[in-house]
């Protein structure tokens, strides 16, 4: 009876553990030279248990993919508009690495760090702690 209570619990736990890990940054706005209209809307979510990343542009999902845990860097390739969109999201765990310095943390991180760019223009930073 105790096994059962215990797996019941640890499946409720993981439930609202799964939901709690996806992290929203807030949006940012870019216009490039010789845009009309209104500027782009970007924004980003990443979920920390399933590695998952959706870059939007305009509340459209323009990246949706899994980043790679293996290597610290991954790069994702998309289009908005007849415009390149650019994703390099470089992932972090430890103090001494060029994203803590960078960044000027202090202690023990574990981060994604998102840049999107728009033809080869840095159009926002994204990070999720």
């Amino acid at each position: 009876m105790r096994i059962i209570t215990f797996i019941i619990a640890l499946t409720l736990f993981s439930c609202t553990s799964v939901s709690n890990n996806v992290k929203t940054n807030n949006s940012t706005f870019y216009r490039f030279d010789g845009q009309k209209g209104k500027s782009w809307e970007i924004s980003a979510d990443y979920n920390a248990i399933t590695n998952w990343l959706k870059v939007y542009i305009n509340d459209n999902i323009i990246i949706q993919e899994r980043t790679n845990f293996v290597d610290s860097v991954t790069v994702f390739k998309g289009i908005f508009h007849n415009k390149e969109i650019k994703v390099r999201c470089i992932s972090a765990s430890d103090t001494k690495g060029t994203i803590s310095l960078a960044l000027g943390t202090g202690g023990s991180i574990n981060r994604e760090v998102c840049d999107v760019f728009v033809d080869r223009e840095r159009a926002a930073l994204f990070t999720f702690e």
